[in-house]
């Protein structure tokens, strides 16, 4: 069993303690609404970073801010003047590869500066944003599993949205194939014993 799926396992408490919490008393709804909106979150974050990187891109070239940094005076042993350039993406990279030739290194540390400026204006923003949304998130997904449902009708929640988000491809719990399969078996016991109609694989939240 993966470590995902015990954890689903220890949520499950005695039928009598379930059925005795009321709904509005169980925490797992409110944290079942974070978690969505942090990922919903999160996603966003990411799509507005990848698509402003794709604009530096689009502009110079390349992906990060970087130089060339390729001078006949500096050409190590064996390397001829049709080698594909030499770049760098740092200052001291810059001072490592133009050793030899000054005048050509304070142009690439110059280049370096506007091209840094400009990928911090376009892109500085949301790798901030970024950071802050993915972490959240995470956050957000210890909350989540951390919780025991106290109401039957909280633990039936839980099982359909974190079977709902595996099969829909998000991948937030899944560490195995049969992740799936096991918590919809799990539910379809618990329905049961309910006297609840009994889910099927292709129905999600």
């Amino acid at each position: 069993m993966s470590a995902a799926a015990a954890s689903v396992a220890s949520l499950v408490a005695p039928p009598s303690m379930l059925l005795q919490s009321p709904r509005g008393a169980d925490p797992i709804f409110e944290l079942i609404e974070a978690h969505r909106r942090a990922f919903r979150a999160s996603e966003t974050a990411i799509g507005k970073k990848s698509r402003a990187e794709q604009r530096f891109e689009d502009e110079t070239g390349y992906f990060k801010p970087s130089v060339r940094c390729d001078s006949a005076l500096c050409l190590s042993p064996g390397r001829s003047p049709g080698t594909p350039d030499r770049r760098a993406t740092s200052h001291e990279e810059v001072d490592a590869l133009l050793k030899s030739d000054p005048v050509q290194a304070a142009s690439a540390h110059a280049e370096l500066d506007q091209l840094t400026a400009r990928y911090n204006k376009l892109v500085g923003p949301h790798e901030a944003a970024e950071d802050f949304f993915v972490s959240a998130y995470g956050e957000a997904t210890e909350n989540l599993l951390g919780c025991a449902p106290t109401s039957l009708a909280g633990l039936l929640a839980l099982m359909r949205y974190m079977r709902a988000t595996d099969s829909k491809g998000h991948e937030v719990f899944s560490e195995d194939d049969d992740f799936s399969s096991l918590l919809l078996s799990i539910e379809q016991s618990v329905c049961a014993l309910a006297g609840m109609k009994k889910p099927q694989p292709a129905e999600v939240a």
